[in-house]
């Protein structure tokens, strides 16, 4: 099994042919501590806007101004935008190849 060793430097993900993002995994150790503090939603908010969503491009605001990436602006699009919001989720899970829980079928007897 191959190792990514970059995983913290970022990815550029496309959205759509003029949006795309710059993205990185989140650190395992660092989610302990926000779900001490934290709802879920919560925490993935925080994930999003302060550690994984790094840059993007392809947005403009009503006045046709670039709207840059900050925290305020990472937090009113994942807020009111779901679903981009839900795209960049599965992106960074994407990134850690994380794969889905399943569950077994048990067979009746």
């Amino acid at each position: 099994m191959k190792i990514n060793t970059k995983l913290a430097e970022g990815k550029w993900v496309n959205y759509n042919e003029k949006v795309k993002f710059k993205i990185r995994a989140f650190p395992t150790d660092e989610l302990k501590l926000l779900t001490d503090e934290f709802t879920p939603n919560q925490v993935i908010g925080k994930i999003m806007c302060e550690y994984s969503v790094m840059d993007w491009e392809g947005f403009e605001d009503e006045d046709d101004k670039k709207y840059i990436c900050n925290d305020d602006n990472k937090s009113y699009l994942l807020n009111y935008y779901d679903e981009i919001s839900n795209f960049l989720i599965i992106e960074v899970r994407n990134l850690k190849n994380v794969e889905p829980r399943t569950v077994k079928k048990t067979s009746k007897k």
